[in-house]
């Protein structure tokens, strides 16, 4: 007779740690870590954790109109200045970081065409292949211009009147004029004033003059203002009343040449993406990106014209330039020429090394990693050698509509690659989802927004905000704000503000502020012995406010300042206020006093200005407390920037898919399940459902009570070999999961 053994210990199951999701495993080949979903999910706050991501925020509340954003650019001035650009519809705009308004800086351009944006000095270039390069230099009178010819605005001086005024330029060298036909800014109608034009271009070595030419409403055609006979003035002031009698502009010897891609290297702008001629890469002079001969000189390249492809992308790799096609790539070699040999006599492309190509040119993307693109099935990257495969946990071919395909834009972000798609479930014509790979963790998740373009905040005083053009409005969103601080530490800033009873000692660099006087002992009036106080302290309390600055804060989090007491009762206290305006802060009333100097919540309303000041209280005018720098600061705060919440819930998935626990024949009865998480406020609910689609249910966690720890047991239904387990909250309240625990008792098995 057979024996029969029932086996029922407990098991258990343990996850500690979250990485992402892969949608092209099956389910019970995964790690337990990895998740078939992981939908507006973050890794990077904590490895092994999974956080819900923030909000997006509204950079322009007020929508530009139905079409999508196109192209997005964080520009960058050598004095510090930044403005974000935007293509919208025909236009390029410049946003107004702390309204979010935007201002036209170009119109006239091609509906719906990308392009790209390339910083060379101080001036920002962008161009989509079917326009004129535009140039604008970021000054508030936002004017552009196209790349060729100088900036034209009207002075405070006489000597014009005139209406559709603007300018081309000549540059003779060896005896032969240069006419590109670019043309300045259109100047519509001055009246007795005079007009000053910068940015005039140089000429290459040989060049002996350039001349101005201008066309307004006394000419036919452009006619000769005037002759610089030098290479080195890039202004000049035009005082003509009338040039109708100037020499008629010649013909254009060599148009500027147009393209979507731009590419600076080895000091020269290169151009390619020309609709026309989709295997040329024309190039300039160098450190004179407008001087480009591509009639008389033939300044470009050929790149295999007739293998029927074209070129989608011409990134810089360790040092060599590379053409990416749709079917392959290829190295081009751009080597120094020997003085008076033509470049392309020296320079030359190889034929292709890999026939794997991208079909979409908006994905290609420069990373620390190498180029990284979308091929025709895959994501690759590309460091030097041939590419190689990547996100094996992405199906592209699958995931991404085929409609939509070439279309896929692609972005880099703090070690995380980015791209902007249509999901092939979803039937859209627009972009709707954002795909993040994090390269640190090696975590895949994807975001429900409209991710049409890019631009990151990453100047000397921001903190790496994620700016994205959304691909069925024309609204531009902050995608993270950053928690920043506003420090007071040097001695010069110290003393712009206003000081009652209140002395500024030390030095620039390691200053302090106590009560004290402000004057001299030669300053002060009367006798020594009429004087209230002592020498040092006329009083036992002494007001320091800081001057209102401008932070446009979504959130305001919290205020620390250092203090020693010279007596143990001695405090200072913080006030802070806030307002729309420098005025109506100023204006407003001071909050209660704050009173933690290691981080007092800062209980004003966030706005567009902010001010605080600090209230000093000795216990006598023996001594008094100060404020004095550690850590970098005498007095700071935090904030967030950006505008308003732009969305009413964020709905946060992460599902682990079936799992069998490496037992797939053995039935279970499900016990328990334990939480460990961060959250307080609402609600987070995980739902369960084994293989057989009869057993579900959830768990519906109440934050508030259960902040960091949550424990129960499943129901008696909860049977089965496999159980799913989703992590789910559709809130705009945070959440960051750190651990599931759980247990199962397996069924007897008869043996």
């Amino acid at each position: 007779m057979a024996r029969r053994r029932l086996t029922s210990s407990l098991s258990q199951f343990y996850i500690k740690q979250f990485t992402g999701q892969n949608t092209k495993v099956e389910e019970n080949e995964l790690n337990l870590a990895v998740g078939i979903k992981a939908q507006n999910c973050r890794f990077e706050d904590q490895p092994g954790s999974v956080v819900k991501r923030p909000p997006l925020r509204y950079y322009n509340a007020t929508t530009l109109g139905v079409e999508p954003i196109v192209g997005a650019y964080r520009w960058y001035k050598s004095d510090g200045s930044a403005g974000l650009y935007a293509v919208y519809d025909t236009t390029l705009k410049i946003g107004t970081d702390s309204t979010g308004a935007f201002t036209n800086v170009k119109t006239g351009l091609t509906t719906g065409k990308r392009g790209t944006f390339v910083t060379y000095k101080d001036l920002l270039l962008y161009s989509n292949g079917y326009e004129d390069i535009v140039v604008t230099d970021g000054s508030t009178d936002n004017v552009s211009w196209e790349l060729g010819a100088c900036k034209a605005v009207a002075g405070p001086d006489t000597g014009i009147t005139r209406t559709a005024i603007s300018y081309k330029i000549g540059i003779t060298v060896s005896g032969s004029e240069h006419i590109c036909g670019a043309s300045s800014n259109v100047i519509a109608s001055v009246t007795n004033k005079n007009i000053l034009l910068s940015n005039i271009p140089l000429g290459p070595s040989g060049a002996t003059n350039r001349k101005i030419y201008r066309q307004s409403s006394e000419t036919t055609g452009y006619r000769l203002l005037t002759t610089i006979s030098n290479n080195s003035a890039t202004t000049y002031t035009d005082t003509t009343a009338d040039i109708s009698a100037g020499d008629a502009m010649g013909a254009v010897t060599d148009d500027m040449p147009k393209g979507n891609l731009l590419q600076l290297y080895r000091e020269r702008l290169f151009i390619s993406g020309d609709p026309n001629y989709p295997n040329r890469i024309y190039y300039s002079n160098p450190y004179l990106p407008h001087f480009i001969q591509q009639t008389t000189n033939l300044d470009y390249l050929t790149i295999l014209e007739n293998d029927g492809d074209e070129i989608m992308g011409i990134p810089i790799v360790m040092g060599i330039m590379r053409v990416i096609k749709r079917n392959s790539i290829c190295n081009v070699h751009i080597n120094v020429p020997i003085s008076g040999v033509d470049p392309t006599l020296e320079w030359y492309a190889e034929d292709p090394f890999t026939h794997i190509g991208s079909p979409a040119k908006w994905s290609i993307v420069q990373t620390p990693y190498g180029v990284i693109f979308l091929g025709w099935d895959h994501w690759y990257r590309f460091a030097g050698t041939v590419p190689e495969p990547i996100i094996d946990e992405f199906d592209a071919a699958e995931d991404i509509a085929s409609n939509n395909y070439n279309n896929t834009v692609a972005y880099w972000h703090n070690d995380h690659l980015l791209w902007g798609y249509t999901d092939a479930e979803s039937g859209t014509v627009y972009h709707n989802r954002c795909g993040r790979y994090n390269f640190k963790r090696k975590a895949l998740s994807y975001d429900t927004y409209n991710a049409n373009c890019f631009a990151s905040a990453v100047g000397d005083d921001e903190s790496g905000e994620l700016y994205l053009g959304d691909s069925n409005s024309g609204l531009v969103y902050k995608v993270e704000n950053k928690v920043q601080n506003l420090s007071l530490k040097k001695k010069s800033d110290v003393n712009l503000g206003t000081k009652d009873d209140i002395y500024a000692g030390g030095t620039e660099e390691d200053p302090w502020i106590e009560i004290g006087r402000t004057e001299t002992i030669d300053e002060l009036t009367g006798t020594i012995d009429d004087l209230t106080g002592t020498i040092d302290m006329p009083d036992t309390t002494g007001t320091y406010t800081a001057p209102s600055v401008e932070i446009n804060a979504s959130t305001l989090s919290k205020i620390y300042w250092n203090v020693d007491r010279y007596d143990d009762s001695d405090t200072v206290y913080a006030y802070t206020r806030t307002g729309a305006t420098q005025v109506a802060c100023e204006a407003a009333d001071w909050s209660a006093a704050l009173t933690n100097p290691n981080g007092s919540t800062i209980a004003s309303t966030a706005n567009v200005w902010f001010q605080w000041k600090l209230e000093f209280v000795a216990n006598s005018t023996a001594g008094s407390p100060r404020v004095y720098l550690s850590d970098g600061y005498l007095v700071k705060f935090e904030y967030v920037r950006g505008g308003t919440i732009a969305e009413t819930a964020v709905e946060f998935v992460y599902e682990l898919g079936h799992r069998n626990f490496d037992s797939p024949f053995v039935d279970k009865i499900f016990r328990k399940l334990i939480s460990i998480h961060e959250g307080t406020t609402g609600t987070y609910t995980i739902y369960w459902y084994t293989d057989d689609g009869t057993q579900f249910g959830e768990f519906v966690i109440n934050l508030e009570d259960n902040p960091r720890r949550w424990e129960s047991y499943f129901p008696s239904t909860a049977f089965g070999r496999r159980i799913n387990i989703r992590l789910y909250k559709n809130d705009l309240n945070d959440l960051k999961v750190k651990e599931l625990q759980g247990a199962y008792a397996p069924q007897p098995i008869i043996v």
